[in-house]
């Protein structure tokens, strides 16, 4: 028997099967992992080495952003990050391409590694920054979706496969979405959608959507059915709350760029810092992913 759950406010009240042994989820799932998920699934301890480093410099930052007192705003501080590592402060030779068309190593729960390797879309960028938040022990998780527009309905998309990754972060104890690839804020409408914050007097705005696909998001991180499914609960009551405004956002956008600006020797000496370590984790982490195909297929 699969797990159903009625989600309130949806049109006609539909019920979405979420996870079923015989479901065209299962295939969906299928699908989906061979697309996001590597050669190196779950091989965890074949990249000790370069998890090492890597975890040296979550650390730095972790510790810059306490002396600075960023983490409590979880919005502020995600953009702050978004923006070193576009400027390449964690990556080998401080040059990082942002990329969906990339090589990825995509090392399953391990995507963050890519930042170091200097490429990175969605996803990898969404890793580098839960990693982060983990450290500093504040909310923060993980979803994939399908990313369209306002145009398309939960039924159009509901049998897709996701094409994006994004975290959930909080301000005020209400779970945002973030887009780290594009620094987007998503608030949520019910348990599946979330609806861009977008200036509603441009006519220029695009107003994208995030569709939380609870299969996917199952694959391709430590969540389990029973976690993912509950969590459309929790969204569907989070989009009652009060959310933010495109102003209250522009602000935030505003003090990232002050932190970053009045503290700009810091992050220079948090990037020399790093620098101490990513021409390492790069080698270390090309010759354990190659000792991995080695012993994955030719041994």
């Amino acid at each position: 028997m699969g797990y159903r759950y009625d989600v309130e406010e949806l049109e006609n009240e539909k019920k979405y099967l979420l996870a079923s042994k015989d479901s065209d989820i299962v295939k969906q799932i299928i699908k989906e992992q061979s697309r996001f998920l590597g050669d190196a699934y779950c091989r965890e301890d074949y990249f000790l080495e370069s998890m090492d480093g890597y975890n040296k410099i979550i650390n730095l930052i972790a510790k810059l952003v306490k002396e600075l007192k960023i983490e409590k705003n979880s919005i502020v501080l995600s953009i702050i990050l978004r923006k070193l590592i576009l400027d390449g402060y964690f990556s080998v030779d401080n040059k990082f391409n942002a990329t969906t068309e990339g090589s990825f190593y995509d090392i399953n729960l391990l995507e963050g590694l890519d930042i170091i390797n200097g490429n990175g879309c969605c996803r990898h960028l969404a890793k580098f920054n839960q990693d982060l938040f983990k450290v500093l022990n504040i909310y923060n998780r993980i979803i994939t979706c399908y990313y369209g527009t306002l145009g398309e309905s939960l039924d159009s998309v509901f049998s897709m496969c996701s094409n994006h990754a994004a975290n959930l972060i909080k301000y005020d104890d209400t779970i945002y979405g973030y887009n780290c690839y594009e620094n987007y804020i998503f608030k949520s409408e019910n348990g599946f959608v979330f609806n861009r914050i977008v200036d509603l007097s441009s006519e220029k705005k695009k107003e994208y959507r995030l569709f939380y696909k609870p299969s996917a998001t199952v694959m391709i991180s430590e969540t389990s059915y029973d976690e993912a499914i509950s969590f459309i609960k929790i969204l569907n009551s989070n989009s009652r709350n009060k959310m933010i405004s495109y102003d209250d956002f522009l602000q935030f956008q505003r003090d990232a760029k002050k932190v970053l600006f009045d503290n700009k020797e810091l992050f220079d000496d948090l990037k020399e810092d790093s620098k101490k370590y990513t021409k390492k984790i790069s080698t270390s982490l090309r010759n354990e992913y190659n000792e991995l195909i080695d012993d994955l297929y030719y041994s």
